[in-house]
């Protein structure tokens, strides 16, 4: 699968905050997934992993400088999905995402923590040959707030998915 994601932070101390928006990345993923029927409606259960580093932030001045990177992602989720037609489904997932985040900025050392957030997220699915199944998909985590640097650190992330499925 293919991810455009976009994140956003808020940094805040005492005295002051900083909102806005991180960076937009492309990254790619791999996952596995297990499909039953429950009650009549269509479960997915499965998880995913993000094929490299996503940065969130980076902001530099002529004097300082903060970067802020997403490591090591991966997600666990559960997907109740309804049946459109015998070769497409639309589903809403419920996610539980784990990474670690990288703080580096002038003056300090890097710091590192892992980070944990909630996914919320929609998509749909149709078969284009046999076992291969085309996907889109979009969603928002929104992950806990980390103390790091000496500030908190609030982070979001919004993306919207395409990719492949094959059946086996």
């Amino acid at each position: 699968n293919a991810e455009l994601k976009s994140t956003n932070v808020k940094f805040s101390d005492t005295t002051s905050s900083f909102s806005g928006f991180g960076s937009a990345n492309t990254i790619g993923s791999i996952g596995a997934e297990y499909a039953t029927e429950m009650g009549g409606i269509l479960m997915l259960l499965g998880g995913k992993y993000d094929l490299g580093s996503t940065s969130i932030i980076s902001f530099s001045t002529t004097s300082a400088s903060l970067t802020m990177k997403e490591k090591s992602h991966f997600q666990v989720y559960v997907a109740p999905a309804k049946v459109l037609s015998p070769d497409s489904i639309a589903y809403v997932k419920l996610g539980y995402d784990k990474s670690k985040g990288e703080v580096a900025a002038t003056g300090a050392a890097t710091e590192s923590s892992k980070i944990n957030g909630v996914t919320l997220a929609a998509g749909l699915r149709t078969r284009i040959v046999d076992n291969v199944f085309f996907n889109v998909e979009a969603g928002r985590t929104n992950y806990s707030t980390k103390s790091l640097t000496g500030t908190n650190a609030d982070a979001a992330a919004t993306y919207g998915m395409v990719g492949l499925s094959i059946k086996y």
